[in-house]
């Protein structure tokens, strides 16, 4: 497509006079954006390929993109990059250049040796950005804004034929801007149904990008911000999850390949203004002027442990130049509990156990089947699920109430998926202790649950 040019270039004088002076290179949906604007290559009738790049810096970086030596190599696969141009608009996009070519745009972004220009703002009562030029090439043209990424542009100002005459003119280009919303993204390794033990270790993953941040703002700030309910960070070391066991924790910082753990970005710990437990990671180091790493992946993983039998509630918050951006949906593990109730055998009320007395007093020890082997449940002085021993002996005796509201009753709470056993230990004054083994289920059947 380049290549087609080379002979255009010599047209007579009066002819060449009628060729406009300017063409307007037009970027859609970018009226809010800082646009700056580079061109990287030039006409040029001394060369075997008619063109040139700009300078010489412009020249080494694409030279280093396609590898070879020499600027015409460079400049000749430059031409096999664009040939293809899909939309037949001359605009050169992601989806119908080379990864060389991509990279060299790329590259060009993030010289400080390259000068970029300013887009003129949009006109009044208009949304698009318009460039008049008067010189054909490509020009890479960069978008920067507060809250979203922007793809690397390039527009290819060619020359055409003016119909019934012979002299060259200049073709003007439209883009379409090619942004994407800044989001950050929070997910749990968890089962289906987000229902654990009090005790487990979960790991949690964030998904962001590095943002873009508008090329005249100073204040360059890109932190990421956890919240966290019901639960405490487990960031090193080894802890011992009621259903895994010994389990080692994560915890991690990426940028791609590149570890940022090792480069010395940490989780700073703190707490909300509620007591619960928080961690700030402060990337803004990754911002420089020219966005080099803009719209790059960050993925982010860490461990930390239930503690709360009434769930565990985690989200994440991305800032950017000390302004709350976009927050992750809330990811909510639940963890299940039952209550017992203990009633007085009444043979007149075989049938209707709930009219009968509720007596305090009963005391019982939970456990579960594990490969046909009984493991028995330990609890807090509030009956919350603290570990499994094999030991019967250290197993936890659990109490039926006394007090008149909540009397005959016990809640047992903090537990995972999975069918408990209730094996009476003691029975109320007056009563026979009960042979069979009271038995219960948790196995919601919703899957991901909104409510506990």
């Amino acid at each position: 497509v380049l290549g087609m040019s080379m002979t255009t270039l010599a047209a007579p004088e009066d002819e060449a006079a009628a060729t406009p002076t300017t063409v307007d290179v037009t970027v859609k949906d970018a009226v809010n954006a800082d646009l700056t604007y580079v061109q990287v290559v030039e006409p040029d009738a001394t060369t075997t390929t008619g063109w040139k790049f700009s300078t010489d810096e412009i020249a080494e970086i694409f030279r280093d993109a396609f590898n070879v030596t020499t600027n015409d190599a460079a400049i000749n696969g430059l031409i096999a990059a664009v040939e293809n141009v899909a939309d037949g608009n001359n605009v050169i996009s992601a989806t119908n250049t080379s990864s060389q070519f991509a990279k060299a745009l790329s590259d060009v972004a993030a010289s400080s040796d390259v000068t970029r220009e300013s887009f003129p703002t949009a006109a009044e009562g208009t949304t698009d950005r318009v460039l008049p030029v008067s010189k054909a090439g490509i020009y890479a043209i960069q978008g920067s804004e507060t809250g979203f990424t922007y793809n690397n542009m390039a527009a290819f100002v060619s020359f055409g034929t003016v119909e019934n005459d012979n002299y060259p003119e200049l073709q003007g280009v439209t883009i379409t801007a090619k942004k994407a919303e800044e989001t950050i993204d929070k997910k749990v390794t968890v089962n289906d149904k987000h229902v654990v033990p009090v005790g487990t270790v979960l790991e949690y993953t964030i998904t962001t990008t590095v943002p873009n941040v508008k090329t005249n703002i100073t204040d360059r700030t890109f932190k990421i911000i956890d919240k966290l309910q019901g639960g405490e960070y487990f960031l090193t070391g080894t802890a011992v999850d009621p259903e895994k066991g010994e389990v080692t924790a994560v915890k991690s910082i990426m940028m791609g390949d590149r570890n940022l753990l090792a480069e010395g970005y940490d989780f700073d710990e703190g707490a909300d203004s509620n007591g619960n437990p928080t961690f700030t990671i402060d990337l803004s180091n990754l911002i420089d002027a020219a966005n080099t790493n803009a719209g790059k992946t960050i993925v982010v993983k860490y461990t930390a442990i239930v503690t709360s039998p009434d769930g565990t509630k985690n989200g994440a918050i991305k800032e950017s130049g000390n302004v709350e951006g976009p927050k992750s949906e809330d990811v909510t593990v639940y963890s299940g509990e039952i209550t017992l109730t203990k009633y007085a055998f009444e043979k007149e009320n075989d049938e209707n156990v709930a009219d009968n007395e509720k007596l305090a007093g009963a005391k019982f020890k939970v456990y579960k089947l594990v490969e046909n082997k009984k493991v028995w449940a330990t609890f807090n002085a509030d009956y919350v699920f603290t570990g499994w021993t094999n030991n019967e002996e250290a197993a936890t005796v659990v109490e039926t109430s006394s007090v008149e509201s909540t009397k005959g009753t016990l809640v047992v709470k903090g537990l995972g998926l999975g069918k408990y056993y209730f094996k009476e230990v003691e029975a109320p004054k007056g009563y026979h202790i009960n042979e069979e083994d009271a038995e219960a289920e948790l196995n919601p059947q919703q899957t991901n649950p909104l409510h506990p």
